[in-house]
């Protein structure tokens, strides 16, 4: 089975090369400047790999609002484009969408069924783009996540902990609730869900607060190494914010853990990666 995972330096792409590699499978990564997923001509050179795995979006909230343009072409017409090439090729199409294709109105987590309202234009042009990716060809498979973190690459809790160093107060939003996902725990169920089509969820368990992510992340910081302190940290209110996001996007993952295995909690996930980080990172 080869492998064309599309985009090459960001968060989640990073995560998939590292575990293709340790599984010794066949694969190549793609950057923006070898795969133009927004150029149809460009993707002739993934004839050849059986399953597609697209990590290339436009992930910029904020500046999704200035940028519309360029937010509808990688997040819609890159996967139209990738899902037309894929029929073509019959190769099997793997694309990420998001929680924010939800307007945070509903107080219970959200299922695959559930209605999508995006508030802003990231989470409009993701909604259209897995709708486009999903009526154009029926071997796609797209998982909406949630919340990604890692410890190794620039996320919103890497963020979270240099503010901390500087030993600055840190004041992070308390009244939006999702699920944080560890990138590589979304990897990992990818590979499961690969012969799956359709729409699924997949999220670590634990909704929480944005605050809340931020402070159980500084307490595991602090505990790991006692003699360095951290900044504090304040919970604030949305109301202020540029661009409206939902503030309940909690996603249900009842049909992966069905089917498939028990997700584990995000704390119990950072613990566990802070646990094996070097001494000199913490």
């Amino acid at each position: 089975m080869k492998y064309a995972l599309i985009g090459k330096k960001g968060l989640l792409a990073s995560a998939f090369a590292e575990a293709l590699a340790q599984k010794k499978a066949s694969f190549q990564t793609f950057s923006q400047e070898e795969i133009d997923i927004t150029n149809p001509d460009s993707l002739k050179r993934l004839a050849p790999f059986a399953i597609w795995i697209n990590c290339a979006a436009y992930t910029n909230v904020s500046l999704a609002e200035k940028e519309k343009t360029q937010a509808w072409s990688l997040n819609v017409e890159g996967p139209k484009n990738l899902a037309k090439a894929a029929r073509q090729y019959q190769a099997k199409l793997i694309h990420f969408s998001t929680d924010y294709v939800f307007d945070g109105k509903k107080r219970a987590p959200y299922e695959e069924h559930d209605l999508a309202s995006p508030l802003n234009v990231y989470g409009l042009t993701k909604y259209e783009g897995e709708k486009a990716a999903l009526l154009l060809h029926e071997k796609t498979l797209v998982i909406r996540t949630s919340w990604l973190f890692s410890l190794e690459k620039p996320c919103f809790l890497t963020k979270i902990f240099a503010a901390a160093d500087k030993k600055k107060p840190l004041f992070v939003v308390d009244d939006q609730k999702g699920r944080p996902t560890y990138v590589h725990d979304l990897v990992e169920a990818t590979f499961l869900l690969e012969q799956d089509e359709g729409m699924i969820h997949f999220a670590n368990r634990g909704a929480c607060s944005w605050y809340a992510f931020a402070k159980e992340a500084l307490l595991m910081k602090q505990n790991g190494n006692p003699t360095k302190g951290c900044a504090e940290i304040h919970p604030i209110s949305s109301e202020n914010q540029e661009v409206m996001r939902p503030a309940y996007s909690v996603l249900s993952t009842k049909a992966f853990e069905t089917k498939y295995a028990h997700i584990l909690d995000w704390k119990d996930v950072l613990r566990r990666a802070r646990a094996k980080q070097p001494r000199a990172d913490q």
